[in-house]
C-alpha cells in the first residue's frame, strides 16, 4: 500500500526533475542563436515549469 509519505517523496522527485529540465532548456535557449530553436527551448522550459506547478497542486491535495 502506498502511504502519504511515499507519494510525497515521489512527487518531490518529480519536481526536482521538472526543475532540472526547465533549467536545461533555459540554458539551451540562452546558448542557441537560431530563432526557431530558441522558440522551441523557450516553450519546453515553460512547459516544464507548468508541470512543476501541476505537481505542486497535486501535492497540496495530499496536504504537503
Amino acid at each position: 500500500m502506498f502511504t502519504k509519505e511515499i507519494f510525497k517523496d515521489y512527487f518531490e522527485q518529480i519536481i526536482e526533475i521538472e526543475k532540472n529540465m526547465a533549467e536545461l532548456y533555459t540554458n539551451l535557449y540562452n546558448q542557441v542563436k537560431h530563432p526557431e530553436y530558441k522558440g522551441i527551448f523557450s516553450r519546453l522550459a515553460i512547459e516544464e515549469r507548468q508541470h512543476e506547478s501541476l505537481i505542486n497542486n497535486i501535492m497540496d491535495s495530499f496536504g504537503k
